[in-house]
């Protein structure tokens, strides 16, 4: 069980402050029934939670494939060049994200961005032996 601000939050509906004036306008329902408090308690994958009458698809994680272009750093943020978080469209934009790997600037090739540490560190890790291709 997890608050329903967090929840709306990760699914990057808007910062906390937003999320909060969200909540208590009453845009939001949880299995049918409007919900004003913030900290009410849901199970994200059993409750149905909806924004303004459309239902919200909660995803603990997110996995993006990219075809990385060259010139852009396979980087979070960078105060000098473009990258590859900054070429997401806002609706994908969620805290969190990170490239799991590298390509060098000037490289172009399969990138996954993600959130989830673990899945990223059991597919770069040399003990599990996962294969990468050039």
């Amino acid at each position: 069980m997890e608050r329903l601000d967090k929840i709306l939050v990760s699914q990057n509906v808007g910062s906390r402050r937003e999320v909060h004036k969200i909540i208590k306008s009453g845009r939001v329902c949880v299995n049918g029934e409007v919900c004003k408090a913030s900290d009410f308690k849901v199970n994200p994958k059993a409750d149905k939670i909806t924004l303004d009458g459309q239902a919200l698809s909660c995803s603990e994680h997110l996995y993006i494939m990219m075809n990385k272009p060259k010139g852009v750093l396979s980087a979070t943020n960078d105060k000098y060049a473009e990258t590859v978080i900054d070429l997401l469209p806002p609706e994908l934009k969620r805290r969190g994200l990170f490239p799991a790997g590298r390509l060098d600037k000037d490289t172009e090739g399969l990138l996954i961005i993600t959130d989830d540490g673990d899945f990223a560190h059991r597919m770069l890790s040399p003990k599990n032996h996962v294969a990468k291709k050039i």
